[in-house]
């Protein structure tokens, strides 16, 4: 395992039931990950993340019928542990840029690290937008998240 550089973290402020807040956008420093927070989003957080560039920076090794296509780390530093839980409807999207040029509507599995039973888990699918550019999942978390392709 190797250390991995965090982007700073972002604050996200809204005042609930202010029809001007939530709709936001945070994006990491090069551009190639972003949140979207829905409309009405109306949790005060410290959003960190990091997009990890190899198995290397993972922090436990994939499953053998994985194999690494992209992974981020998401924290709210002002979370339980940097960890948070989403109901629903504040459902955040996570935008990861296609780097690897999946064609648009492919389907990709999507697991998270459990640090608390030191293993991964699956936790639902990507797919890559209409015009090809990024790979899309709705997050009801914030943790270390891979969307990979099967072996």
């Amino acid at each position: 395992m190797y250390l991995r550089r965090m982007d700073p973290p972002q604050e996200v402020r809204t005042v609930p039931g202010d029809p001007c807040t939530g709709g936001f956008v945070v994006s990491s420093s090069d551009g190639k990950v972003s949140l979207e927070f829905p409309e009405g989003f109306a949790r005060p957080m410290l959003v960190a993340m990091s997009r990890m560039r190899s198995a290397l920076e993972l922090p436990f090794p994939l499953p053998p019928t994985s194999h690494f296509t992209y992974a981020v780390d998401l924290q709210d530093l002002w979370g339980d542990g940097g960890h948070a839980e989403f109901g629903p409807e504040e459902e955040v999207i996570l935008r990861i840029e296609n780097t690897r040029c999946f064609a648009p509507g492919t389907l990709i599995p999507v697991g998270y690290f459990d640090d608390q039973a030191v293993l991964w888990r699956h936790d639902g699918t990507a797919f890559v937008s209409d015009d090809g550019a990024w790979v899309e999942y709705r997050v009801r978390h914030f943790s270390t998240l891979d969307l990979n392709f099967p072996v």
